[in-house]
């Protein structure tokens, strides 16, 4: 009798310990950002909350809290996380190869993550390990001739256009000459003229890049001479 109830505890133990629920493991700010991050690879950052996280790890919200202060610091902890993975290119004497360069190496991290991009746009959370990467992009505009003002306008168009580029083809998001549209253009020759045909996919994101650029370094160019006219 005494045999059989140790074999049934015994039993029971080992199935106590298959269902032991994921919250068993321990807890730690790392492993609470992985599941943050593989939460929004698989639905997008909108799904992001403690909540939703703490349902991931299958553990209580509250108890995040004892490795994240906030929402805010976990969307810090998960950008951190890809702003390290960004390889830093070698510095460039040119500066509108050292702008590409490293506008090049962010976009490639953001296209792997695009669940990033909404919560950068957003202004909900930033990473003090981007600083070094936009400090020498502002220095390299600097260099190319802008100002304090114009380099800042200049910095925030690229980086907003890499962003756009970078959803665009992680979505792969269809533009309007789809074949199942073959009417659209009717009525528009400009447009027609334009776009009809064009795959939005063909040229890189680099090769449209060094284009935004030569034309920033163009205008930049003409107002020196411009300027030396004037004082001429």
């Amino acid at each position: 009798m005494t045999r059989t109830r140790a074999k049934r505890a015994d039993g029971e133990s080992a199935n106590a310990a298959q269902a032991r629920p994921r919250h068993a493991e321990k807890l730690s700010r790392e492993r609470i950002i992985t599941a943050a991050v593989a939460l929004a690879e698989r639905e997008g950052g909108d799904a992001l909350s403690m909540h939703a996280v703490a349902r991931e790890l299958g553990t209580a919200a509250m108890s995040l809290y004892r490795h994240v202060r906030n929402r805010e610091d976990l969307l810090e902890g998960m950008l951190d996380r890809v702003a390290l993975s960004i390889i830093h290119p070698d510095p460039k004497a040119d500066p509108s190869e050292e702008v590409v360069s490293i506008f090049v190496a962010i976009h490639e991290a953001m296209a792997r993550a695009p669940w990033t991009i909404p919560i950068l746009m957003r202004n909900d959370g930033t990473s003090r390990h981007m600083m070094p990467l936009i400090e020498r992009i502002l220095l390299a505009l600097t260099r190319l001739g802008l100002d304090t003002r114009s380099a800042r306008e200049t910095y925030i168009m690229l980086l907003f256009y890499a962003y756009g580029d970078a959803l665009a083809r992680a979505g792969r998001i269809k533009s309007a000459e789809d074949a199942e549209r073959p009417d659209i253009y009717a009525g528009f020759p400009a447009i027609q003229r334009t776009f009809a045909g064009w795959d939005a996919y063909a040229e890189t994101y680099e090769a449209n890049l060094r284009r935004h650029l030569r034309l920033l370094a163009d205008r930049a160019a003409e107002q020196d001479a411009d300027a030396s006219d004037t004082f001429n």
